[in-house]
C-alpha cells in the first residue's frame, strides 16, 4: 500500500504538467518549468497591508516594492519571494479562482512579480514551495480567493 502511494504521490506533478500543457502550448513557445505553489490574496486596501503603505509617505504609499507600479493603476499583480526576480511572468492556469471570469484566455493569465513581502520569503524557504500572494483590488475578493495550492508554470525569459 506505501509504494502504491508514493507512486501516486510522485505522479501528481506529472498529472498536473500534462493536464495544463496544452493551455500552454496553445498560446505560444513559453520556456519555463511548473512549480507547485502555495497561492494567498491580499489587497493593498486590506487593514494590514494600508497601514504598512501608510508608513511609506504620501510618494511610494501605492509604489510595490519593485519601485514602479502603482497599485491604483496596476491593481493586480503578484508578491513574490527574492528568489523571482520582479518582472517574472507567471502563468497562473484558469480552475484556481484567481481572475478566473475576467482574464480566460492565456495570455491573459500571466501575471507579473512585481512587489515582495517578508511573509512570503519566510514561507517559500520552510516550505520547500514557492509562496505567492495574489494581489486584488478589494480586500474583499482577497478574502474570498482565501488560500489554495497550486501549479503554476513559472516563465523563464
Amino acid at each position: 500500500m506505501r509504494v502504491f502511494i508514493l507512486a501516486l504521490f510522485t505522479m501528481l506533478p506529472l498529472a498536473a504538467e500534462e493536464m495544463y500543457a496544452q493551455e500552454i502550448t496553445q498560446y505560444g513557445p513559453w520556456k519555463g518549468r511548473w512549480v507547485k505553489a502555495r497561492l494567498s490574496a491580499y489587497s493593498p486596501h486590506d487593514r494590514i497591508d494600508a497601514v504598512f503603505r501608510a508608513t511609506k509617505g504620501d510618494r511610494w504609499r501605492w509604489i510595490t516594492a519593485n519601485g514602479k507600479t502603482d497599485v491604483r493603476n496596476s491593481p493586480y499583480g503578484i508578491a513574490g519571494p527574492s528568489s523571482l526576480r520582479f518582472g517574472q511572468r507567471i502563468f497562473i492556469p484558469r480552475g484556481h479562482a484567481y481572475l478566473d471570469e475576467s482574464r480566460a484566455s492565456g495570455h491573459e493569465r500571466l501575471f507579473v512579480v512585481d512587489d515582495r513581502g517578508a511573509a512570503i520569503e519566510r514561507g517559500s524557504m520552510s516550505e520547500g514551495r514557492i509562496w505567492l500572494d495574489l494581489r486584488y483590488r478589494t480586500e474583499h475578493s482577497a478574502l474570498l480567493f482565501g488560500v489554495k495550492e497550486a501549479w503554476v508554470f513559472v516563465i523563464v525569459d
